[in-house]
């Protein structure tokens, strides 16, 4: 009788420390996946700046929206509002491009954005006043954002907030 409760508490020992060692493991590959994305995230929100391209009062209207989330810094952030100023998009990692504002001009956009800048393109669905017609992008636009790399549509602003955590994350990440 001694030896039986001998041997199974002896069962229980082993099995209580492989229980442990088997928490601690799953731990362990937990935090080797998750770490890395976190730091990337918090790389990316902190140091990436954001240059919307939109007129005056959409630019602000999407500033505000990035910065009420509180994800971004406001000196993270700076739009344009004329093509004439187009020069200043150096050192910015990410574009917001209001697409009803900037439609003539996506082409010298899409000139200035570097292979490590994401792009995304606003897409809301709007009516021009002149035709009565929904201002969407052109099949032609299409196939030339689908060449680009780190260029993504979007037609919702729900989504958008989504979509450009995802490109920082993504921005941010160097092997």
């Amino acid at each position: 009788m001694i030896s039986i409760t001998t041997f199974l508490t002896y069962v229980g020992y082993f099995t209580t420390i492989l229980f442990i060692l088997g928490v601690l493991w799953a731990a362990i590959l937990w935090a080797r996946g998750i770490i890395p994305v976190l730091y990337r995230l918090g790389k990316g929100l902190s140091g990436n700046k954001i240059m919307i391209f939109a007129a005056t009062d959409n630019a602000s209207s999407l500033e505000n929206m990035l910065i009420e989330s509180g994800l971004f810094q406001k000196q993270n952030i700076s739009h344009i509002s004329s093509i004439d100023d187009l020069e200043r998009t150096e050192g910015f990692s990410l574009f917001l491009v209001y697409w009803p504002d900037w439609e003539d001009n996506i082409r010298k956009i899409l000139t200035q954005k570097t292979k490590k800048t994401a792009l995304i393109l606003y897409a809301p669905h709007v009516i021009d006043p002149a035709t009565g017609k929904p201002k969407i992008v052109p099949k032609e636009i299409m196939s030339e954002l689908n060449e680009k790399l780190n260029i993504t549509l979007v037609n919702f602003r729900g989504r958008l907030l989504n979509d450009i955590l995802v490109s920082m994350i993504t921005k941010s990440y160097q092997k």
